[in-house]
Parts: structure tokens; C-alpha cells; sequence
């Protein structure tokens, strides 16, 4: 299950759960405890929410930028954690290099910005605690979104920390290929394509999040996609997208490499 959150400003005034500092980087006891959301348990219904802020330190030459939150409800529909799915994805516009403490800042924002919404959400009460993602996407110009979703077949509880993304099957394409985080130099994109809404799907009313990853050449081109988190009606449209994105070079030890990168393509609902 899959549902667009709208962002409309309704502010649940009730005792916060969760502070806006508290985003976990491992896995906390009611996430061990809680059943993840799928067709069979459902997402309850969301009674309360309060719209995410564009922070002020998220400014150009940033274009876009993603997050990716684990959230757990409690058995009265309160958010009771939230943790971190790996480092906030921070897309540039072209021209000259972005130093990582800017970077840095841009990513510590939009991550308090995320959790401060959280904190205003409420849902109905389920019956046992449920766990699911949710993907929340900036832009320097219009209004962040969020969308929530239930967490990959693919994923495995492990209590990692920050850095780490849920396991996914092999993939021969990209073998030999860098991951982009820690230790790979930062993305730098030169030409972002955007999605182009499927009309089919606008007319049946379905939005969503596809998530990718997206293997990019020694030359800065995207020479492969695959989809890890779907969204059917959408899934084609989203890596049309991706596989005409391009990126400077990545240069490690003084050579050209290629690296596999994570994405969220966003389709909203209007």
C-alpha cells in the first residue's frame, strides 16, 4: 500500500511523541516490536498532519533533495520512532563544487525539517504497532512532499546505522561499481530529466514514490536502472527519467569509476 500525502496544514495540538531531534540511526525496541505495513496491514488512517517546511539553509545551487524516514506507530497511532534511511539524497544544479559542510548543513536541515512535520502527525489507533516508510522530497522552489509507503519486501531489520540502506538482490550490471556515501565523492548532476506524469494514471488518480537505483558510468551517464521499490503504473515513467540524468565524472585515486546511486522519483497527485 502506497498513499500521496497531501500537505495540508492541519496541526495535531496534542502532546508530541517523538522530539524533532529524535531521529534514530539504528533500530530501536518498537521497531523490533512492530509488524511492517503491507496489503495485509494496512496503514491506518492518518487523522492529524502538519505540512513540511522548506528550511531556510536548503537554498540553490541545491535543486532537489530527498528523505527517507523508517516510522513506527505505537498502539495509540502516535509516532513513536523514527529513523533514518540513509543520508538525505541532495541534488545540485550545475556550476561549481559544493563544499561537504555545506552539504552537510543542507542535509542535517531538511532531516529536522521531516521529523519536525512528523512530530504533528497522528493516525488511527492500530491494532499492534506498525511500521513503514516515509519519503519526503524538497525543492528550492515549490512546496516538499511526502509520501508514505509500506517497507520493502526486500528489507531485513539489522540495526545498522546511518549509511545503511535495506539489502536488495544482486545486481551483475553493477559489479565492480562504487556505492555513493561515505567514502565516494559527492554526485555532482549535470542534466536532471523530470518524470513525465503516465496519463493512465493521472485519469485513475494514483501517485506515489518509485525507488531506484541507477548505475552511472566512468563518463558521468546513466547506463542502468532498477526499480527496488514500486509503484506500478509508475515505475516506466520513472526510470525514462532517470536513465537520461547525467553527472560530472566521479574520480577516485585518480581514475574515472562507476557508481550506484539510490533515488526516489515522486509522482503527485494534483
Amino acid at each position: 500500500m502506497l498513499r500521496v500525502i497531501t500537505c495540508a496544514a492541519v496541526i495535531f495540538l496534542g502532546t508530541a511523541f517523538v522530539s524533532a531531534q529524535e531521529v534514530r540511526s539504528t533500530v530501536g525496541p518498537l521497531e523490533k516490536s512492530a509488524k511492517p505495513s503491507s496489503p495485509e496491514n494496512p496503514i491506518p488512517k492518518r487523522t492529524a498532519s502538519a505540512q513540511p517546511v522548506t528550511p531556510p539553509e536548503f537554498r540553490p545551487p541545491a535543486s532537489r533533495g530527498t528523505v527517507r524516514l523508517q516510522v513506527t506507530l505505537n498502539s495509540e497511532g502516535r509516532i513513536g520512532e523514527i529513523r533514518g534511511l540513509g543520508d538525505p539524497l541532495v541534488q545540485f544544479v550545475p556550476g561549481p563544487a559544493v563544499d561537504e559542510k555545506t552539504r552537510r548543513t543542507m542535509n542535517d536541515a531538511i532531516v529536522r525539517s521531516a521529523a519536525e512535520a512528523l512530530r504533528h502527525w497522528a493516525y488511527e489507533a492500530p491494532a499492534e504497532p506498525i511500521t513503514f516508510h516515509v519519503v519526503f522530497t524538497y525543492y528550492v522552489a515549490p512546496e516538499p512532499t511526502a509520501v508514505q509507503q509500506d517497507p520493502s519486501p526486500l528489507a531485513s531489520v539489522t540495526g545498522r546505522g546511518a549509511g545503511a540502506f535495506p539489502p536488495t538482490p544482486p545486481w551483475p550490471a553493477a559489479e565492480g561499481a562504487y556505492r555513493a556515501g561515505p567514502g565516494v565523492p559527492p554526485l555532482r548532476q549535470t542534466k536532471n530529466v523530470r518524470a513525465q506524469y503516465p496519463d493512465e494514471a493521472q485519469r485513475r488518480r494514483i501517485g506515489g514514490a518509485v525507488m531506484l537505483e541507477a548505475l552511472i558510468g566512468p563518463d558521468g551517464k546513466v547506463k542502468d536502472v532498477r526499480v527496488i521499490q514500486s509503484t506500478p503504473p509508475l515505475d516506466e515513467a520513472a526510470m525514462d527519467a532517470v536513465r537520461q540524468w547525467e553527472f560530472e565524472p566521479t574520480v577516485i585515486d585518480g581514475k574515472a569509476v562507476s557508481v550506484v546511486m539510490t533515488t526516489t522519483v515522486t509522482f503527485n497527485i494534483r
